[in-house]
């Protein structure tokens, strides 16, 4: 629930006027801020330096956690988030783990203020290096911050059976998947396309461990399709942000959920939207049959006129229901509501408030009555529960509403604070803390500005 307050009390802050530096180039001063100390090559080394400690944590706690799961035979370990209580040793990760991603975010923010320097161009060659060893790094992981990956495999066994899996357990060197559910998988929420897409090419591997690679294979073509659309749409700073970012990698390749498909269509649907109108609607049904909401999502992505972006929008709800109804059939419905009615309720108001925001968001961007700078991190709360790789759902608003930069510095952060496997009470309260704080000063600084127009206007006789 916490989470949910952190990205509440964002919102108040951007209301009552605070800013963030992220998209102000760095003024030089003086000769010692010349372009010596301007170098691309040491901050990509650190980002990707920071990169290989959050794996190696990750690695660390999956398995200082896994002792029982060993036992089970898993290729990959996974960190333990079955109720088994926070130990002090995982404290002590969760400090580590925050630590980084503040040093993340920072090493993120230099290297946009560096690469957009007055005269300075971004060193192409030192940031692909970078992204190429993160994006390794990601395929070569040793663990798992989520067991999403074996649920995948489990889908592409069952097919569309996966909406009412069966009560045996799998077997072979699969009955791992099963042991990790307890017994036989829950049904699955993902959308039919994504079933079709995840047996087609998964059935490619024969084994479980080569499965969970290819997904990871795959997580990154999808990351490189990302990379191609905000290349037309983005400077080269905001695009290196993009590709070394730390927190998409983490979640979309090394641990390969399913939600960068759903986000590249949309941009791909960004894209084409000025030429290919048609195109972007069934994008983004597309997007909305892997996982249903991202439906709502697409519709910041439309463009035209405010007819043809109503239209289209009319048209993307109606193709996504029928869509949906006729490959997924009643099973789908079914599997849907099940996933829903375990889950609400599971957070309480602060996950409504978000989700209304989220809303608000969305029909002012369909409307094009405003934009905000904080509004991506409400898309969260679209899902009925929380998770880190969710806090990359508003990707595509924050591209639509040209605040991509800060989003993806600030993303590592809310990531960690999006955690379910980590302790980030601490992390948590800090950052409401520090955003009540900014809040109470942007309020006070307005009022002092506005003070002083009163005092300095011309009297009226």
């Amino acid at each position: 629930m916490l989470c949910y307050l952190a990205v509440l009390a964002a919102l108040i802050w951007e209301w009552a006027g605070g800013t963030a530096p992220f998209l102000a180039p760095p003024l030089e001063r003086g000769p010692g801020f010349g372009h010596k100390r301007l170098s691309v090559a040491p901050l990509v080394a650190a980002i990707v330096v920071l990169f290989l400690c959050e794996l190696a944590l990750v690695a660390f706690s999956a398995h200082a956690d896994g002792t029982a799961l060993r036992t089970l035979g898993f290729p990959l370990e996974i960190i333990e988030d079955r109720g088994v209580p926070i130990t002090g040793r995982r404290e002590a990760v969760s400090i580590a783990m925050f630590a980084v991603v503040l040093l993340q975010a920072f090493a993120l923010f230099r290297l946009y203020r560096v690469l957009t320097c007055v005269g300075r161009k971004a060193d192409v060659t030192t940031v692909a290096i970078g992204a190429g060893a993160m994006i390794l790094a990601s395929l070569l992981a040793p663990a798992l911050s989520s067991a999403d990956m074996y649920a995948y495999a489990g889908d592409a066994i069952l097919g569309t059976a996966a909406y009412n899996p069966p009560a045996h357990p799998f077997h072979g060197e699969y009955t791992v998947i099963s042991a990790w559910w307890r017994h036989h998988m829950e049904a699955t929420p993902y959308g039919p396309l994504w079933l079709a897409y995840d047996r087609t090419l998964l059935s490619l591997a024969p084994t479980l461990l080569a499965k969970i690679e290819l997904t990871r294979i795959l997580g990154a073509v999808w990351f490189a399709v990302i990379l191609a659309c905000a290349s037309r749409r983005v400077s080269p700073a905001t695009l290196a942000v993009l590709a070394l970012n730390p927190a998409l990698l983490s979640q979309f390749v090394a641990n390969g959920h399913n939600d960068i498909v759903a986000i590249a269509l949309i941009m791909l649907g960004l894209t084409v939207a000025e030429s290919m109108p048609a195109v972007q609607v069934a994008l983004g049904i597309a997007a909305a049959l892997v996982k249903l909401p991202f439906v709502l999502v697409a519709l910041v992505a439309l463009s035209g006129s405010l007819r043809t972006r109503l239209v289209a929008a009319a048209m993307l709800v109606a193709g996504t229901i029928a869509a949906s109804y006729l490959f997924g059939g009643h099973a789908y419905v079914d599997a849907l509501m099940q996933h829903v009615n375990d889950r609400q309720n599971a957070y309480g108001w602060p996950h409504k408030l978000v989700a209304v925001a989220a809303f608000l968001a969305i029909g002012a961007a369909l409307l094009r009555q405003a934009w905000s700078r904080t509004a991506a991190f409400t898309f969260a709360g679209l899902g009925a529960v929380i998770f880190p790789w969710y806090a990359a759902w508003g990707l595509p608003y924050a591209l639509a509403s040209r605040s991509l930069a800060g989003f993806l510095i600030a993303l590592p952060i809310a990531g960690f604070l999006f955690e379910t496997v980590l302790d980030t009470r601490l992390a948590l309260a800090a950052t409401i803390f520090v955003l009540c704080i900014l809040s109470i000063r942007a309020l006070s600084i307005e009022r002092a500005k506005a003070a002083t127009r009163h005092s300095t206007s011309p009297a009226k006789s």
